[in-house]
């Protein structure tokens, strides 16, 4: 009878509650009101949606004119010296690095040799909580309400940012407010050269290549009385695998910090950009648009045309990403404007929540469709708008495809129904069958 009972809905739930563990209940009520609200918000996805998609075409084919634009004007210039005849015109060069920055650390000096290159990093990390959780929802048989169990863990791991404590559910678990005083994470080398020319901040910032340095044993530590300490220095650190500890590197503590430092292993780097008075570089604006710039920059040694041609590659990648994004946005608006309809069969006593679920597997499906079909249309029409004699095929296309699609459907049914209807009339009654002699 406990079984019955559980089944209809009439047994009480039976749920292992422990430590760390949030139970959460919603009326039917609160969870219509929560999808009335979550309609608002899937209006304005659904809007933002066309935008998005609308213009992440438009940037696709400016990018890709300018990027076209500049493959037929550029010109590759030697390292040395300054040509100053191609000022103001789209330059490419591929030149070994000069003028690199000698980096020296006063806090470090015990540990840290001093370092020449692009740039140097400092790469530190807390000891600290870390809170995990599971969710699990579910409908109530009778009156259409949710219940939400939360379990927390928590589980100490190293993090180079700073976890909010004060937001866990288990107040007694505290991380430490702050990071201790450290000098400026990433310092870059002021006025770095690719042979004769100067590389803007920008550029020199676009270096990424790095590898971690080796550090000197000073074997001279002395342990903070804080966790974490105000200030990190070779004085309160000791080494090991080539990593500066506040604590015990085999028994970390909450609060203990660890320091690694990278160096950069560039060499030499690529430009193609526009060429200033000064011997610097900047954006080229291209002629079809002048919004769209060329700037384009790698490490090592690149030829122009394969610059060209990883510039295009991560232009059409980012174009797909944008796409997929859009359709997601669009999908989802949809999912959250007829999210009310997956709740209201939920009321319905004992096979409510199994209706409810049935819809909004059906309305997720039928949402998926339209999403897919809009997300097309509007990309098509957007090719119409900025390339009409790219766009008006495709459109053309789409909807001829469209068209064959619902006339194959309707033939199909209209074909259903006359084959029911004959069969209808060749049918005959027994008692006719008596009546003629069969």
């Amino acid at each position: 009878m406990a079984g019955i009972g559980k089944f209809f809905g009439f047994g009480e739930r039976e749920y292992d509650y422990g430590p760390n563990v949030e139970v959460e209940s919603s009326s039917f009520l609160e969870r219509l009101g929560n999808a009335c609200v979550g309609l608002c918000i899937g209006i304005v996805l659904f809007f933002v949606s066309f935008g998005l998609l609308g213009w992440n075409e438009e940037r696709y084919i400016k990018t890709w004119m300018a990027l076209d634009n500049g493959r037929d004007a550029y010109t590759t210039a030697e390292c040395q010296p300054v040509d100053n005849s191609l000022t103001g015109k789209l330059v490419h060069i591929s030149c070994d690095l000069e003028n690199m920055h000698t980096f020296s650390l006063p806090e470090f000096k015990e540990n840290l040799a001093d370092f020449t290159g692009i740039f140097l990093e400092i790469y530190a990390e807390m000891y600290q909580w870390e809170e995990q959780k599971e969710t699990e929802t579910k409908k109530d048989k009778l009156g259409g309400g949710t219940q939400t169990i939360t379990r927390y863990h928590y589980r100490e791991s190293w993090s180079p940012t700073i976890r909010d404590s004060t937001f866990f559910y288990n107040k007694d678990y505290k991380n430490p407010p702050s990071f201790p005083a450290l000098p400026e994470a990433r310092q870059v080398a002021p006025d770095l050269r690719a042979g004769s020319y100067k590389l803007t901040y920008d550029q020199t910032n676009r270096f990424s290549s790095r590898e971690e340095l080796t550090l000197l044993e000073d074997r001279d530590y002395t342990a903070s009385s804080t966790r974490p300490p105000p200030t990190v220095t070779a004085a309160n650190t000791q080494l090991y695998n080539d990593m500066l500890w506040t604590g015990d590197p085999f028994n970390p503590q909450i609060g203990d910090v660890r320091v690694k430092f990278y160096g950069s292993t560039a060499t030499s780097c690529s430009v193609v950009a526009q060429l200033t008075s000064d011997g610097s570089f900047e954006p080229w604006p291209s002629p079809y648009d002048s919004d769209y710039t060329v700037n384009l920059f790698e490490e090592g040694k690149v030829s122009g045309g394969t610059m060209f041609d990883h510039a295009e590659q991560e232009n059409t990648f980012l174009m797909w990403m944008l796409r997929l994004l859009g359709f997601l946005c669009m999908w989802m608006g949809l999912q959250m404007f007829f999210g009310p309809l997956a709740i209201v069969p939920d009321i319905i006593p004992c096979v409510g929540p199994y209706l409810g679920d049935m819809v909004g597997c059906l309305l997720c499906a039928a949402n998926c469709l339209v999403a897919t079909f809009l997300s097309l249309l509007t990309i098509a029409i957007a090719w119409v708008i900025v390339r009409p004699w790219v766009g008006i095929p495709l459109l053309c296309g789409a909807l001829v495809a469209l068209g064959i699609f619902i006339a194959v459907r309707c033939i199909w049914g209209r074909r259903e129904e006359e084959e029911e209807e004959d069969d209808g009339m060749t049918k005959i009654p027994m008692y006719q069958m008596h009546q003629h002699g069969y």
